[in-house]
């Protein structure tokens, strides 16, 4: 198995330095998807309007797979 790191870009960056070993690209990106919700939903004031909030999964070798980038934004009154 291989390890992946998931970072998050919220107008700050939070480097995952430990990573978890998966077998395989879904199961990552099963598992990206799933932290993604948890941490959104933890959040305390939720989304800044405007401003996004990014999770960049890498692999072992600090290449990026894929990333999940979410925004919240006003549209009318």
């Amino acid at each position: 198995m291989q390890r992946y790191f998931f970072h998050v870009m919220d107008g700050r960056a939070v480097v995952d330095a430990i990573g978890i070993e998966l077998p395989d690209l879904w199961a990552v990106r099963l598992h990206a998807i799933k932290l993604a919700s948890t941490v959104l939903a933890d959040l305390e004031t939720g989304l800044l309007l405007g401003q996004p909030w990014q999770m960049t999964v890498a692999d072992e070798n600090s290449n990026t797979v894929f990333s999940l980038t979410f925004s919240a934004n006003t549209h009318g009154t």
